[in-house]
């Protein structure tokens, strides 16, 4: 079983049999415990790297404690300019697939698709432009989407993005969730901010 925390901001925990995951930790959330630490931004890594927990702030392939991690640059295209705005991240924890892509804000290319690949879980910014949330959720076709929100469930941007999915705003304390238990259409989860 696989239990994934809200912890507020960008950051979430994901807990896996033998190992444990934070995603985008603020300061606050930094003493959680964790074996593996991701950043989708390199300015955003709040202490030096070391070894305890491993900490990764880029691109790159890794397997630590069992978890899988793929960290792909997410390149912004404006005409001839390529810009690298960040990492997203793909995690196989105990048989579940997740993708973290943080504040994708538009649609995905077709590359980005393919580097991802099947997403069990997607994590994903919803605030900013809810429509293209649901855009990139339509291309993935997730099991579950865990939305990146503000904290407030009546909020502007979580409420027309669970209007234009048809989805409820019932929160949830944390998601619980092994790859046999996943449901055949896409579900959203919205999670309370927690300590984890």
């Amino acid at each position: 079983m696989v239990d994934v925390y809200f912890l507020g901001e960008q950051a979430f925990k994901i807990k896996g049999k033998d190992a444990q995951v934070l995603v985008n930790p603020s300061r606050k959330s930094s003493d959680l415990g964790a074996d593996i630490v991701l950043f989708s931004r390199k300015e955003h890594v709040p202490w030096a790297k070391g070894e305890k927990p491993f900490v990764i702030a880029g691109p790159g392939e890794y397997e630590i404690g069992g978890i899988n991690v793929v960290g792909s640059p997410l390149i912004v295209e404006n005409g001839e300019e390529r810009t690298f705005e960040s990492t997203v991240y793909q995690l196989l924890v105990d048989g579940v697939s997740f993708a973290y892509l943080g504040e994708v804000l538009g649609k995905l290319s077709q590359r980005q698709i393919e580097v991802l690949g099947n997403i069990d879980i997607l994590i994903c910014e919803v605030e900013k432009n809810p429509k293209a949330a649901v855009e990139i959720v339509a291309q993935l076709e997730p099991a579950i989407v865990l939305p990146i929100h503000n904290g407030e469930a009546d909020s502007k941007g979580i409420g027309e993005f669970l209007k234009q999915i048809g989805s409820s705003e019932a929160t949830e304390k944390k998601l619980s969730i092994s790859k046999d238990k996943l449901p055949e259409e896409t579900q959203v989860k919205l999670l309370e901010v927690t300590r984890g």
